[in-house]
């Protein structure tokens, strides 16, 4: 899951649904991904939950 921390503190983001159950959390900026050839898409379902996509499968895995 990949959430964006918008409108709200990294804090009041990490003690709502889902991610309150999650014991560990990773950070990066968009900008690490992106270099990583990566991209985010909007799932539509929560303006702060993105997915990760890659072009080539086996430069994603």
């Amino acid at each position: 899951m990949v959430f964006a921390v918008r409108d709200l503190t990294l804090d009041e983001l990490a003690q709502q649904v889902p991610l309150i159950r999650f014991a560990r959390l990773t950070l990066m900026t968009v900008g690490a991904l992106r270099a990583a050839g990566l991209r985010l898409e909007p799932t539509g379902r929560n303006p702060r939950h993105f997915d990760v996509t890659f072009d080539a499968l086996d430069d994603g895995v």
